[in-house]
């Protein structure tokens, strides 16, 4: 919308990494989503991390909608990744601190709560109230796709001739 947030839940980055002592995340994706998120894979580095106190600007200059939707295959390929996730050591702290309160049915809620009231984010104004309430709505669709593909996925009984029960996936 124009506005660089200020507050709220700061984004970071793994931007400098010794060579060989980290590697990228390998998410064997099968065709999830058309996006390329390669972007979105995660350094996982070995021993400690320091911060850089320098601000990431990222300028998105494109509308809402596409935004929205954009945001929308997101969510779709973190529950498909949240599913197929089996080795939660290859993960960052905040990775998996996320993919563990994701089973929180309170966890967009607590979200919005903790990023726009706790860390400051009303002070961007509009742009920062829009913004919390994004990423709760993004947390509740993860959530819910989780669900719908628990479901699918999940063995149904039917009832067959005379009381019968046969189990069909």
């Amino acid at each position: 919308m124009g506005n660089l947030l200020r507050y709220g839940d700061p984004m970071r980055k793994t931007a400098l990494v010794r060579i060989g002592h980290g590697e990228y995340e390998r998410v064997l994706e099968e065709g999830w989503s058309p996006l390329d998120m390669e972007v979105h894979e995660q350094l996982v580095a070995e021993g400690s991390e320091g911060v850089i106190n320098a601000k990431l600007e990222h300028h998105d200059k494109k509308d809402l909608h596409t935004y929205y939707v954009r945001h929308n295959d997101y969510s779709t390929w973190e529950a498909k990744r949240y599913l197929a996730l089996t080795d939660e050591t290859r993960l960052t702290r905040r990775q998996r601190l996320k993919y563990r309160m994701l089973t929180w049915p309170i966890f967009p809620v607590m979200y919005f709560l903790m990023s726009y009231l706790v860390k400051g984010g009303f002070m961007d104004g509009r742009a920062g109230f829009y913004f919390a309430v994004g990423k709760m709505a993004y947390f509740y669709q993860i959530q819910a796709k989780i669900a719908e593909q628990k479901k699918k996925h999940k063995p149904q009984r039917r009832e067959t001739q005379i009381g019968e029960t046969n189990t069909e996936w």
